[in-house]
């Protein structure tokens, strides 16, 4: 079916990250690419060390300002069609705070604000060229002395375009994890759908931003 071609168009990722009592973030971060994904990003393999960190940090992670890149490893399996990135990454000034409350964004390393432009009279129908399905799992340490009161609600959206799902779970006093699947489905839908769909973007891309707030002990 469309849906599992879709899911073979694979980039999956998982973080461990430590925030520290200033704000600031250090992270591993692992980003595997199948598919698709793997011919989007496999050529960046060839690229130099200094243009590597300008691509991660203009076009990959754009959204985070104050980004360093301390280390990269790209391994190409040509055999699996298979491209794994490794990467230790510092972002200063990542949280905002104050005297009390300590405020960030949980969704640091994939964050996809994709909104379809709006037209009041769409005259063709909408097609969904390549579908792919992205898969996040972060580990966030938060500082010993701030807890988080407020856990949000999980969050899952499911239509014909595709499906999404966010999930944030203490996984003990001082860690988080946060969980993330996308799925976008490839097809031709009536031009009639376009409005759900930019409905349903327009969900995703709120969501994708979702802040956290943790207060001092």
């Amino acid at each position: 079916t469309p849906a599992e071609k879709d899911e073979c168009k694979l980039q999956a990722a998982k973080a461990n990250s430590k925030l520290d009592k200033q704000g600031n973030i250090v992270a591993d971060i692992t980003r595997i690419s199948k598919g698709t994904q793997y011919d989007n990003n496999y050529t960046i393999e060839n690229k130099s060390n200094e243009d590597l960190k300008k691509h991660y940090k203009s076009s990959i992670w754009s959204y985070n300002n104050n980004l360093e890149i301390n280390n990269i490893k790209l391994i190409n399996n040509k055999d699996e069609v298979i491209f794994t990135e490794k990467l230790n990454v510092s972002i200063y000034d990542f949280a905002s705070k104050n005297n009390n409350e300590y405020l960030f964004r949980v969704n640091v390393f994939n964050r996809n604000n994709y909104i379809p432009k709006r037209y009041r009279d769409r005259k063709l129908p909408l097609k969904i060229e390549r579908g792919y399905k992205d898969i996040d799992e972060y580990t966030i340490e938060i500082p010993s002395n701030y807890t988080l009161n407020i856990l949000p609600e999980k969050k899952e959206i499911k239509n014909k375009f595709g499906y999404y799902k966010v999930t944030l779970e203490p996984l003990n006093e001082n860690t988080l994890i946060y969980k993330k699947t996308l799925l976008i489905k490839a097809g031709i839908y009536p031009k009639e759908d376009y409005k759900l769909y930019r409905s349903f973007r327009k969900k995703v891309a709120k969501y994708e931003n979702l802040r956290i707030a943790l207060t001092k002990k």
